[in-house]
């Protein structure tokens, strides 16, 4: 059985966690979304592969990231906000 090896975050992750952080500003869902995007690109650097592909894949995660709270934000906007 293998153990896990605690490997060091390369560091330009840091500068997606950063983008993922000002997600903070959009409230709670915010808060969801930016654990989500900084726990995806911290999984994303350890991957055995060249640093490109993880680069790019970083910046496709941050992207849905942020597609998903406009995508919220406009849900509740659109359909919650109306109610009320």
């Amino acid at each position: 059985m293998k153990r896990f090896k605690n490997e060091k975050i390369p560091k330009w992750v840091y500068i997606f966690i950063v983008l993922n952080l000002l997600n903070l500003v959009n409230g709670l869902i915010g808060v969801l979304f930016a654990y989500l995007g900084i726990r995806l690109t911290i999984k994303a650097s350890l991957i055995k592969t060249n640093i490109f592909f993880k680069i790019i894949l970083c910046i496709l995660i941050y992207i849905y990231v942020c597609l998903c709270i406009l995508a919220t934000a406009n849900f509740i906007n659109t359909y919650l906000l109306t109610i009320f």
